[in-house]
């Protein structure tokens, strides 16, 4: 099973995907408001999860993984996608409630290694997208390259658009609850 949480006006075009949004004029599947926890879905019943350009808009960022982790199999591929701090997106609309780094999931990641009841996603990449300029002058590949160089002394001077997160769920999680 697919869930595209957030869809908004573009929904992933794949067969049988479950949308879900608050927004009826985007026409999901389900109409939920996703500040609200628990989503309305069983535990362990989806095997590919999509959030782009949602987990910003979201009040609570540990509940929200915490849902994801309780709805998605173990094995279940996710999908998120922010945008980057430094972008003048990140600040532009008012509805985002926090920003994100390219550190902001590594607690919820096995290989990281603070908090180890958390370690419930193994990362398979993060990408940082950056205007296209810097893809043109090469400087996207370099940074992407040296990302934690590049975010801890060069994100103000050359802006970074979104970050790009793939995972997969490695472990269940109790009730979709993060350990403190």
């Amino acid at each position: 099973m697919i869930l595209d949480l957030g869809c908004g006006t573009s929904p992933l075009n794949v067969k049988n995907v479950i949308t879900v949004d608050y927004d009826f004029r985007f026409k999901p599947r389900i109409l939920y408001d996703l500040s609200k926890t628990p989503f309305p879905f069983k535990d362990n019943i989806f095997d590919f999860i999509n959030c782009n350009q949602i987990v910003e808009h979201l009040p609570n960022t540990v509940d929200t993984i915490g849902e994801i982790l309780r709805i998605g199999k173990v094995g279940c591929k996710v999908f998120i996608s922010v945008p980057h701090y430094s972008s003048s997106i990140s600040y532009s609309d008012p509805t985002h409630v926090r920003q994100f780094s390219i550190r902001t999931m590594n607690p919820f990641c096995e290989n990281y290694f603070q908090y180890e009841h958390n370690k419930c996603f193994e990362m398979l990449s993060r990408k940082i997208i950056y205007s296209k300029i810097w893809k043109y002058l090469g400087l996207s590949k370099l940074f992407n390259i040296l990302q934690r160089p590049w975010e801890d002394k060069l994100c103000g001077i050359f802006p970074a658009k979104f970050i790009e997160w793939e995972f997969v769920i490695k472990k269940a999680n109790q009730r979709g609850k993060i350990a403190s």
